[in-house]
């Protein structure tokens, strides 16, 4: 039997459909909690590579990071809706987006004007 035959029956078996169907609210809240912190990491990096106190080549960093983070925050969503079903995923979501925020005046690093460290020899 070919690999992907075998793997396919072993992850198909009623133990393993058994086990992962049962899940419980207090892994919904694990998992809510890991969206928040993605929320509040992209809110930040957001406000930080749009200062006017970050030098170019600091922002193209932060912009990559960003990107990488609004991955990871969608897949989050994804695997919460395959997870719970798609009503809790969008209540999850909903509720991220309007309790996780940054206040205006928390000091972002990058204030002082940020530069590539030197090459020290």
């Amino acid at each position: 039997m070919p690999i992907l035959d075998e793997t396919i029956e072993r992850n198909s078996s009623p133990s393993a459909i058994g086990s992962s169907a049962v899940v419980d609210g207090a892994d919904l809240t694990e998992r809510k909690a890991e969206l928040a912190d993605l929320r509040f990491e992209i809110i930040l990096r957001a406000r930080w590579e749009a200062s006017d106190n970050v030098e170019s080549e600091r922002k193209v960093q932060l912009r990559d990071d960003l990107g990488q983070l609004r991955q990871r925050y969608s897949e989050k969503i994804d695997e919460i809706a395959m997870t719970f079903g798609v009503p809790q995923a969008m209540a999850a979501q909903a509720d991220v987006e309007k309790n996780v925020t940054v206040p205006r005046g928390t000091k972002l690093p990058g204030n002082e004007r940020t530069r590539a460290p030197r090459d020290i020899r």
